[in-house]
């Protein structure tokens, strides 16, 4: 009975990656990320990534204006990216956020598709 109940109760990571976000050649804003339901937990950079320093805006509302990314220090996000890259996101950063979006310092050179690592947020007990 003890090893049905600890099984019950063990948790399982699932991971979505089927949904993305986009950038337009000669842009350097992506599309808006809904996160309704789960979390950012990484994103994968495509082969035809333009190198660059990303930072990832927070929004309240989709047609929201854009916030700062820091951490608890009042430090920027910031990460150094690069094609083929998986760029993994610490929980705490992203747990909150309703809506966001990837800022690069340059220009994407064609247009990129950024797929993503999503965690559900699960609330209660599930067995």
């Amino acid at each position: 009975m003890t090893q049905q109940l600890a099984e019950k109760f063990t948790y399982k990571r699932t991971f979505i990656t089927e949904d993305t976000l986009t950038i337009a050649a000669g842009q350097s804003t992506s599309t808006i990320f809904d996160c309704g339901g789960v979390q950012l937990r990484g994103l994968l950079f495509p082969s035809n990534w333009t190198a660059c320093d990303i930072t990832l805006n927070p929004l309240k509302e989709p047609n929201g204006s854009a916030y700062f990314l820091s951490d608890v220090n009042g430090n920027l996000f910031v990460a150094t990216t690069a094609a083929g890259q998986w760029l993994p996101i610490l929980p705490y950063l992203t747990d909150a956020i309703p809506y966001f979006q990837i800022v690069c310092n340059v220009p994407q050179v064609s247009a990129v598709i950024v797929d993503t690592a999503l965690e559900p947020i699960y609330q209660g007990v599930h067995g």
